[in-house]
C-alpha cells in the first residue's frame, strides 16, 4: 500500500500533530491521489485500506457510517480479520476515550507512555481481541458504541476499581514495612544493653528482634506479590495509564 510522502507534506497539510508518530512508525497515512477529484480519490484510498488486513481500521463516525452503508448495499464486504482488528481497536479507543485525561494529552506524551508500557500493552492487545471476539456488531455500525459501552460497564469499570483496592493494598503494607523497620533499632539496642548489662533481656531482644525482622520481610514480599499481581492484570495498561498522564497534568 502506497503511503503518505513524509513530514514536510505533514506539515504543509496542517495536520503536524501526528508527526511523533508517523516519525516513530506508529502510524501510516494512505496516500490520496491529488490528480483526480478528492473524494474520488478518497474513497478509493479508503477501500484499500480496509482491504489491507494488516491494517486496524479506525474510523470517524462519518466514515464509519459511509462503509456501514456500503457494507448494507454489497458494495464492500470486508474480511473476517478486518472486521475483528476494527472491533478490536474501535474498542480500545472507546474505552482510552474514557480515562479522565487522555482526551486532553498530546501524542508525544502518549507515545512515551506506550514506550514505558510495552508488556503490560501487550497484556492489553491480548485481553482486547479476547473482547472483540466476543462482540456482537462490527466496528461500522451505529451500535457498537453502546455495546462497547455496556463492556466497559460490565468488566472494565469493576476491573479498574479492583487495581485501585489492590493499589492501596500495596500502600499499606509499604507504610506497615517502614513502620515495622522503625521499630528494628529499638529492637536491637534492647539486645545490646542486655549484653552489656547481662540482664535477661538479652534473650527477649534476640526475641523481639527476630520477631520484627521475620514481620518485616513478610510484609515486603506481600507487598512484592500484589506488585507483581497489578501489573499481571489486563487493564493494568488502562490504569497506568491514567496515572501517568494525571501525573504529567498535575
Amino acid at each position: 500500500m502506497d503511503h503518505y510522502p513524509g513530514p514536510v507534506t505533514l506539515r504543509s497539510d496542517g495536520i503536524e500533530v501526528v508527526l511523533p508518530a508517523v516519525e516513530r512508525g506508529l502510524l501510516q497515512l494512505a496516500a490520496v491521489d491529488d490528480s483526480r477529484e478528492f473524494f474520488d480519490a478518497y474513497i478509493d484510498a479508503l477501500w484499500r485500506v480496509l482491504r489491507d488486513d494488516s491494517c486496524y481500521p479506525l474510523l470517524d463516525e462519518g466514515i464509519a457510517g459511509l462503509v456501514d452503508a456500503a457494507v448494507q448495499e454489497g458494495l464492500f464486504d470486508p474480511s473476517s480479520i478486518g472486521r475483528l482488528r476494527g472491533r478490536q481497536v474501535t474498542a480500545a479507543q472507546e474505552f482510552m476515550a474514557r480515562l479522565p485525561t487522555f482526551p486532553l494529552a498530546r501524542l508525544d506524551e502518549i507515545i512515551d507512555i506506550r514506550d514505558e508500557l510495552q508488556r503490560p500493552l501487550r497484556t492489553f492487545r491480548a485481553e482486547m481481541v479476547r473482547i472483540a471476539s466476543g462482540m456482537t456488531f462490527d466496528a461500522v455500525r451505529p451500535e457498537f458504541v453502546e455495546e462497547a459501552r455496556e463492556v466497559w460497564v460490565e468488566r472494565v469499570v469493576p476491573a479498574l476499581d479492583e487495581l485501585d483496592e489492590l493499589v492501596e493494598e500495596r500502600r499499606l503494607r509499604r507504610q506497615f514495612s517502614a513502620h515495622a523497620g522503625a521499630a528494628l533499632p529499638g529492637a536491637i539496642g534492647g539486645l545490646v544493653t542486655g549484653v552489656v548489662t547481662g540482664e535477661t533481656i538479652f534473650a527477649g531482644g534476640v526475641g523481639v528482634t527476630a520477631a520484627v525482622a521475620g514481620t518485616s520481610l513478610a510484609i515486603v514480599e506481600g507487598r512484592r506479590r500484589v506488585g507483581a499481581e497489578i501489573k499481571r492484570r489486563p487493564f493494568f495498561f488502562l490504569y497506568r495509564t491514567e496515572e501517568l498522564l494525571s501525573a504529567r497534568t498535575a
